[in-house]
C-alpha cells in the first residue's frame, strides 16, 4: 500500500472512529431518555386509571370497574403502545382486563405473583410472544388518617417497545449515514489537499530515486520550495552528485578486479570439483569408495520400496591377494586392481554401480535386477577376469587372478541395508569355502547351514 493511499485511510479511520464514539454515545442517551419517557409513561397512565379503580374497589362497584377496563379499549391502546390493563385481587384473581376472556382466570405468571405481594410499584422488562415489553404494577391502596392503608387489589399493565426499538433503529441509520457522509467529505477535501502538497513531490522524488537506482547516474529530482520534502530533494540531488563521482572512479578498479575475480573463480571451481570427485571415489581404481557406497545403496533401498522393483548386490573378493603381493610385489597387485575394476566396468551396465569398499573388496549395485540375472552376470565378471591377462611394470606376462563372489536381492532376501549386505557376505564367504573362483548365491546359505 503506497503513501496516497495510507495518509487517507489514516485520517478518515481517526474521523471515522471519533465519530462512531460520538454517535454511540448519542445513541446511548437517546436510548436512555427514551426508556426513561416509557417508564414515566406507564407509571402515569397506571396513575391516573388507580384513582377510579380504586373506588370502585373499594365500594364494591365491579362491573364499574370492568366497565372503565374494558372501555380502554375504545381508544385504541396500541396507539399508545399498551398491550393490555388489568386489576388483580389480592388472591391474584382477575377481577377486570382489557380482554375480556382473561377475566376470572387465576394470574400464574412470576411478574403477576410479585406484584400482588409487593407493596411499591414495579417495572420490569420481559418477553411476551418474541416482543420486548415493560411490565408495570401499581398497588391500589385506600389511605387512611394514622391508619395502615386498606390493600384493594393491584393494577399492571404491559407497555411495548417496539416503537422505542424502532426509534432507535432509524436513530441508529442516521448516525451512520452521517458519519459516512461527513468521512467522504472529508477524504475528498484530505486526499485533494495531500495530493498536491505531499503526494505529488513524493512522486516526483520516488521517480527521481527509480531512475538513479537503475543506473541514469544524471538523474535529479526537480522539486522547489522551502518546504520539508524540498529540502529532502535537495540532499538528494547532493547526494547524487556525490555518488556519481565515486561511481566513475571505481568503475574503473572494479573492471581491473573483475578478470581477477573471475581467475580465481574457476580455479576455485575446479579445485571443488577435484575435491568433491576425490571425496566419493577410490585414488587406485577410480571407482566409488566406502562412502559413497554406503549412501548409495541406502537411496537405491528407498527408491526400490517406493517403485516396488527390486536390486541386486554383488560382494566381491580377489582370491589369494595377499599370496600375490607376497609373490609378485605390492606394483602388480596394484595392477591386478585396476585390471579387475577395468574389465568390471566393461562388463557391467550404465546404471550399475561399482565401489571398491576395501583392500582387495568390491561391490556391484545392480538396480533393477533380479537374483536370477544377477547370478548370470556374476558369472560373466568371473569368466571374463580369468581369461584376462595382466602384464607388470617390466612388461612381463604375470598370472591372472581370480575372485569369488557372493549374490543377494532386495527383496528375495532382505529388506533392509544392513541385512541386504550380511547376505551378500554370507553369500561370498559360502563361495570360498566351496574352494573361490565361484559364484554363491543368498539363498544358499540357508540350505548349506541346515
Amino acid at each position: 500500500m503506497n503513501l496516497r493511499t495510507k495518509v487517507p485511510l489514516l485520517a478518515i479511520s481517526i474521523l471515522l472512529s471519533t465519530t462512531l464514539v460520538f454517535g454511540v454515545i448519542l445513541l446511548f442517551m437517546l436510548r436512555v431518555n427514551m426508556e426513561s419517557e416509557a417508564k414515566l409513561r406507564a407509571k402515569t397512565f397506571l396513575d391516573a386509571l388507580a384513582v377510579s379503580a380504586t373506588e370502585d374497589l373499594a365500594t364494591g362497584r365491579i362491573d364499574s370497574l370492568d366497565r372503565m377496563v374494558t372501555t380502554l379499549t375504545d381508544y385504541d391502546l396500541e396507539q399508545l403502545d399498551v398491550r393490555f390493563v388489568q386489576v388483580l385481587s389480592p388472591e391474584r384473581r382477575v377481577i377486570a382486563h382489557s380482554k375480556q376472556f382473561y377475566y376470572g382466570r387465576v394470574a400464574d405468571d412470576e411478574f403477576s405473583i410479585e406484584a400482588v405481594n409487593a407493596d411499591e410499584p414495579i417495572l420490569r422488562d420481559a418477553y411476551q410472544n418474541k416482543e420486548r415489553i415493560l411490565m408495570v404494577s401499581r398497588p391500589l391502596v385506600t389511605q387512611i388518617d394514622d391508619l395502615p392503608g386498606i390493600r384493594w387489589g393491584t393494577l399492571t399493565t404491559a407497555l411495548g417497545l417496539d416503537r422505542l426499538q424502532r426509534m432507535m433503529a432509524h436513530s441508529l441509520i442516521g448516525i451512520i449515514t452521517g458519519v459516512v457522509l461527513a468521512s467522504i467529505l472529508s477524504a475528498a477535501l484530505l486526499i485533494s489537499l495531500l495530493n498536491t502538497q505531499l503526494i505529488k513531490p513524493l512522486d516526483n522524488l520516488t521517480e527521481a530515486a527509480a531512475s538513479y537506482g537503475h543506473g541514469n547516474l544524471g538523474t535529479r529530482a526537480r522539486i522547489y520550495g522551502k518546504d520539508e520534502i524540498s529540502m529532502l530533494a535537495t540532499t538528494f540531488n547532493q547526494m547524487a552528485d556525490t555518488v556519481e563521482n565515486h561511481t566513475r572512479n571505481l568503475e574503473f578498479q572494479i573492471l581491473e578486479r573483475t578478470h581477477e575475480l573471475q581467475s580465481a573463480n574457476k580455479l576455485l571451481a575446479d579445485l571443488n570439483e577435484r575435491l568433491n570427485e576425490l571425496a566419493i571415489t577410490d585414488g587406485l581404481t577410480g571407482l566409488f569408495n566406502f562412502r559413497q557406497f554406503q549412501d548409495t545403496i541406502r537411496k537405491e533401498l528407498v527408491r526400490a520400496k517406493r517403485l516396488r522393483i527390486p536390486f541386486s548386490l554383488l560382494a566381491m573378493d580377489v582370491d589369494f591377494f595377499k599370496q600375490f603381493n607376497d609373490t609378485y610385489g605390492h606394483p602388480s597387485g596394484d595392477i591386478a586392481l585396476k585390471k579387475l575394476a577395468s574389465v568390471m566396468k566393461e562388463r557391467l551396465r550404465e546404471s550399475d554401480i561399482l565401489c571398491r569398499i576395501g583392500g582387495e573388496e568390491f561391490a556391484a549395485i545392480l538396480p533393477g535386477t533380479w537374483h536370477e540375472a544377477a547370478i548370470g552376470l556374476a558369472q560373466e565378471l568371473r569368466m571374463s577376469l580369468e581369461k584376462s591377462e595382466l602384464i607388470n611394470e617390466a612388461g612381463q606376462k604375470i598370472p591372472g587372478i581370480t575372485i569369488s563372489i557372493g549374490v543377494a536381492t532386495f527383496p528375495d532376501h532382505a529388506d533392509n541395508v544392513s541385512d541386504l549386505i550380511n547376505a551378500a557376505d554370507s553369500a561370498l564367504y559360502l563361495a570360498k569355502q566351496r574352494g573361490r573362483s565361484q559364484v554363491a548365491s543368498a539363498a544358499n546359505i540357508s540350505k548349506t547351514q541346515g
